[in-house]
C-alpha cells in the first residue's frame, strides 16, 4: 500500500491512481517527462536561428576580397566563392544545367521547409526528397539535406500517419565480378519506334559486369527461344559459359524452359527484383 498526496489530499492508493480517461496520450509531447539534459536542449528552430550566417564570408570575399589570414582557409574560401555570385545584393549559387539558386539562411530556411513540407503545395516529403523539391523551387543552403531530414523527422503528422515498412530486411548480395565474362546482366529495351522492314521494336541487351562489354540484338518480338539462341551464339560461343546471369522478372527470363536451359549448363540465374 502506497500513501500519496494529490492536491493537498492524502489517502491510500493501490498502484496508479489515474483512470484510463486520465492516462496521458503517448503520442502527445510531454515536456515534464524530459530529462534534466533534455530541458536545456534547444529546439531545431532555435538551433537554426542561432547559426551564424554562412553567406557573409562569401559575399565579403566576392565584394571586397576579404579572406581569412590562414592560407589554407583563404584557399578554401576562394574555391568556394567561385560557385556563387551576387545579383541585386543577393547571393546566388551558380548552376550549370538549371537556374541560379537563391541562398537563404535562418528564418527564411524554416519558412521554405515549412511551406514545401506541409504548406498548400506540401506533400510531407521525406528528408532527401524535400531537399530536392527545395532546390527545384530555386533555394539553397549548405546543410539543406541534413536540415530537411531533421525537420521531416520531427513532423507530428508524419510520425502519426506515415506507413511503417513491415517487410523484413534481407542480406544484400554482391554483384561484383572478379574476372571478365563471369557475370552478365540481361534486360529488354523497348518498345521503341519500329525500324526496318521487320519492324524491329525491342533490343535484348547483355552487359558484362567486369568489362562493361555489351552484346545486343534487335527483334520485332522477343520469345524464349530467341533469348536462348542469343545467349548460345553471343555469350557461350564467344565468351564461354558464364557463372551467373542477372535478370529482372520478365516472362521470358523466369519461364520454366529458360530455367532448364541455364540449369543444364550450370548457369546461375538470379532475379534482381
Amino acid at each position: 500500500m502506497i500513501i500519496c498526496t494529490l492536491n493537498g489530499q492524502s489517502g491510500p492508493t493501490e498502484g496508479n491512481t489515474q483512470g484510463p480517461e486520465n492516462q496521458p496520450d503517448p503520442m502527445e509531447e510531454n515536456p515534464s517527462e524530459a530529462g534534466a539534459d533534455g530541458e536545456n536542449t534547444p529546439s531545431f528552430e532555435e538551433q537554426v536561428l542561432k547559426k551564424p550566417d554562412w553567406r557573409i564570408a562569401i559575399m565579403q570575399y566576392i565584394k571586397e576580397g576579404v579572406a581569412p589570414p590562414n592560407k589554407l582557409d583563404a584557399r578554401k574560401l576562394k574555391q568556394l566563392s567561385s560557385k556563387y555570385c551576387i545579383i541585386d545584393s543577393k547571393l546566388y549559387k551558380r548552376s550549370i544545367s538549371g537556374p541560379y539558386l537563391v541562398c537563404v539562411h535562418g528564418l527564411d530556411m524554416l519558412k521554405v521547409m515549412a511551406e514545401l513540407h506541409e504548406g498548400s503545395c506540401g506533400s510531407h516529403s521525406g528528408g532527401r526528397a524535400l531537399a530536392i523539391r527545395i532546390k527545384k523551387q530555386g533555394y539553397f543552403w549548405p546543410t539543406i539535406v541534413a536540415d530537411c531530414e531533421t525537420y521531416s523527422a520531427k513532423c507530428d503528422k508524419c510520425q502519426r500517419h506515415t506507413p511503417i515498412i513491415h517487410q523484413p530486411a534481407e542480406l544484400m548480395s554482391s554483384i561484383s565480378a572478379p574476372y571478365p565474362f563471369m557475370r552478365w546482366s540481361m534486360d529488354i529495351m523497348g518498345p521503341m519506334v519500329p525500324s526496318g522492314a521487320n519492324e524491329l521494336r525491342f533490343v535484348l541487351v547483355l552487359t558484362d559486369y567486369f568489362t562493361k562489354w555489351i552484346e545486343a540484338e534487335a527483334y520485332s518480338q522477343i520469345t524464349i527461344e530467341q533469348v536462348e539462341k542469343f545467349i548460345w551464339q553471343n555469350i557461350i560461343c564467344r565468351h564461354g559459359i558464364p557463372y551467373e546471369i542477372v535478370t529482372d522478372n520478365g516472362s521470358q527470363f523466369i519461364s520454366k524452359s529458360f530455367r532448364q536451359f541455364c540449369e543444364s549448363r550450370n548457369i546461375r540465374l538470379t532475379t534482381s527484383t
